[in-house]
């Protein structure tokens, strides 16, 4: 999740408001995904969660989440030009985007592996070279 710098003024402006603005894909099911006209999922959730935790810190009892699909690169570049607080998504964290926005701590780690017999004679990836590619 990618976040503003949260400086007092933004902090005081959702005060203000009763309100905070959240970027959130559409179709990156289980994370966020819409459902009855809703953003839901593992990663809205999370989000939800931290507004009730910003809300309490504000001394506020809720905050009402103004909601907006943005696609991973959209949602950062909102958030980046202050037009939402938040962005919802699965965003890789890079360096490059560390330039220009902040991040929570990770919340889903993907990885890869290949699975490959005992006997085959395979040890590592580049055991792999020249290989025919089989479907």
């Amino acid at each position: 999740m990618a976040i503003a710098g949260q400086s007092a003024d933004t902090l005081g402006a959702i005060k203000k408001s009763g309100s905070i603005k959240i970027a959130h894909p559409v179709t990156a099911p289980p994370f966020s995904v819409m459902q009855d006209g809703e953003p839901v999922g593992y990663s809205i959730d999370l989000c939800r969660e931290i507004v009730d935790s910003i809300a309490a810190h504000l001394g506020m009892d809720k905050i009402s989440i103004r909601w907006r699909s943005a696609s991973t690169l959209e949602g950062l570049r909102l958030v980046a030009d202050g037009v939402v607080d938040m962005d919802c998504g699965i965003t890789t964290v890079t360096l490059s985007r560390q330039e220009h926005v902040d991040f929570s701590n990770e919340i889903f780690v993907a990885a890869g592996g290949v699975l490959v017999l005992s006997e085959s004679g395979i040890k590592d990836l580049v055991s792999l070279t020249g290989l025919p590619f089989r479907h």
